[in-house]
């Protein structure tokens, strides 16, 4: 339970930030969200006045960044943000969102609102009944500060020509090329087996060529994923989605189900993004010849010295410009405005984007 001291303090004080300095009052709302127990734990928040909650949601409608949808009956939001933190009630649970970049909007599950990461909706399995709300970012005009410059895609892409190690989401261990057993992730070293090269397998996809004897990865279903193939062909294609938190997630190629870490094996059949289904990239070596994969990349070789943030000196999906400005489709948002906005939130001027409208045939 967060003591009521805590919540008064916090609601004068994000009350108190003037309407033009939106970043001053995200970051306030952020280190709340964070720290607070309010998400590791499911419970109400005792405030002393109805005045406390109605100057902070004045702050929330017209300074944070969702617009609301209205009730998604029987529908949820896929994936985690902030690991599905769970709110009993679903005003806090807004507000949490709210002040977390990554989270797409909220899906009441088994009596708990989570924060989920989205943007996909899907319908809610029998019986169930899952209801969500999604959050949609408001437009840049409408934010003094366009404080979604303040969000890099954060998450290393699986760059074809780079030799990468995958982290697995079930114990966070290394997952190597076994051959015919599969690919199992339970390896606390990272060696030659657990070393994959990442190929561009076109249409937007990759394919992976395993540590033992450099063969292909394949999805085979229920068997697992097998790196045994001497040519790239549908099962051995990958789709690779943004995960939050600088995971990532995989598709298969054989039933386009997403990938799911079980520890023996990889299985590729999961309809979900769950915490199993989330990968962590390890770049071994860079590809430094800008990618063909068609997108919006970048690169920032002198780093982000404003930031606590130090991305590595490779190219990089720009996943958040593509979802938030369409930087896949439109050439001038990833050329101009995404190089701007990043320049400006690293604090340097060398930011490199490169824009594929399609892949290569």
């Amino acid at each position: 339970m967060v003591s009521t001291k805590m919540f008064q303090w916090s609601a004068v004080l994000v009350a108190s930030v003037a309407s033009e300095d939106v970043d001053a009052m995200l970051q306030v709302a952020k280190i709340e969200f964070q720290d607070g127990p309010a998400l590791t734990e499911i419970g109400s928040v005792d405030v002393h006045s109805q005045e406390e909650v109605d100057s902070v949601e004045g702050h929330q409608n017209s300074a944070l960044r969702c617009d609301w949808s209205e009730i998604q009956k029987l529908m949820y939001i896929s994936g985690c943000s902030k690991k599905c933190a769970r709110f009993k009630d679903l005003h806090q649970a807004k507000a949490a969102c709210d002040a977390e970049t990554t989270c797409g909007g909220v899906t009441l599950e088994h009596g708990a609102w989570e924060l989920r990461l989205g943007p996909k909706l899907g319908h809610t399995p029998k019986g169930k009944g899952e209801n969500s709300y999604v959050c949609k970012p408001k437009h840049q005009h409408e934010h003094h500060h366009h404080h979604q410059h303040h969000q890099l895609p954060g998450t290393v892409a699986l760059v074809p020509g780079s030799i990468v190690a995958l982290k697995g989401g079930k114990d966070g261990k290394y997952c190597a090329d076994e051959g015919a057993k599969g690919v199992k992730c339970n390896r606390p070293h990272l060696k030659s087996w657990e070393k994959f090269t990442v190929v561009n397998a076109g249409e937007g996809k990759i394919a992976l060529k395993g540590g033992k004897d450099g063969k292909y990865c394949a999805d085979e279903g229920a068997k697992g994923v097998k790196c045994n193939r001497p040519h790239l062909k549908s099962w051995e294609k990958f789709t690779v989605a943004y995960a939050g938190g600088g995971k990532i997630a995989l598709k298969g190629g054989k039933h386009g189900k997403y990938c799911a870490d079980e520890g023996n094996k990889i299985n590729c059949n999961r309809p979900h993004l769950k915490s199993w289904e989330e990968f962590t990239v390890t770049v071994v070596s860079a590809a430094l010849k800008p990618p063909s994969t068609r997108g919006c990349w970048l690169l920032t070789p002198s780093g982000c010295p404003k930031q606590d943030y130090n991305p590595a000196k490779i190219w990089e999906r720009d996943t958040w410009g593509e979802q938030q400005n369409n930087a896949a489709q439109d050439q001038h948002a990833c050329l101009a405005i995404r190089k701007k906005a990043i320049d400006e939130w690293c604090g340097a001027t060398d930011t490199q984007m490169k824009w594929n409208p399609s892949s290569p045939p």
